[in-house]
């Protein structure tokens, strides 16, 4: 869970870090790292665990 939980938190900003430096082409998958890390992280430790 940490390293899942602690990946979302440090890509979440990168959106905004590749915005400033009209990267566009990154921003997408800025948005989509922390979405799967937290899935992961929700199907690893939610209430429905294996």
């Amino acid at each position: 869970m940490g390293a899942a939980l602690g990946l979302a938190v440090v890509t979440a900003p990168a959106g905004t870090f590749h915005d400033c430096r009209r990267e566009y082409s990154a921003i997408g998958m800025s948005g989509v790292l922390p979405a799967l890390s937290f899935v992961v992280a929700r199907g690893r430790f939610g209430p429905y665990s294996l």
